[in-house]
C-alpha cells in the first residue's frame, strides 16, 4: 500500500488523544516495538505533529521516550523540533527530558 495512501486514511486516528491526554506520539514511547513507529508517524503528521503536546500528567512525548529508554524515538522527536529542556509536569516545574534520562540512567 503507498504510504500516501495510508496517509490519507489514517490521519484522523494519528491526532486523536486518549482519555490521558496521550497523543499518538505518547504512545509510541511506551514501548520498544511502539519507539519504532515515531518516526513514520512524525512523516505522516508532518506540520501537524505537535511534539510539544501534554499528556494529563505533564509529561512530552520526547518526556515519555526519555523516561521509558527509547533512543530511537527521541532521536527523531528531537530532530522534529521537540525541546530537550522543557520541564515535566501540569505546573511545569517538574524534570525536562534530558534530566529524565539522566534520573533514570538512560544516557
Amino acid at each position: 500500500v503507498p504510504f500516501h495512501r495510508v496517509r490519507g486514511e489514517t490521519r484522523a486516528a494519528c491526532c486523536q488523544v486518549t482519555t490521558g491526554g496521550a497523543t499518538a506520539l505518547h504512545v509510541c514511547g511506551m514501548s520498544r516495538a511502539g519507539e519504532m513507529s515515531t518516526a513514520l508517524l512524525l512523516e505522516a503528521l508532518g506540520a501537524d505533529a505537535d511534539v510539544e503536546a501534554t499528556d494529563a500528567w505533564g509529561y512530552t512525548p520526547l518526556q515519555r521516550h526519555a523516561s521509558n529508554n527509547l533512543a530511537v524515538g527521541a532521536q527523531a522527536l528531537l530532530a522534529a523540533g521537540a525541546s530537550h529542556t522543557r520541564p515535566s509536569g501540569l505546573e511545569g516545574r517538574g524534570d525536562s527530558a534530558r534530566a529524565l534520562a539522566r534520573r533514570f540512567r538512560h544516557f
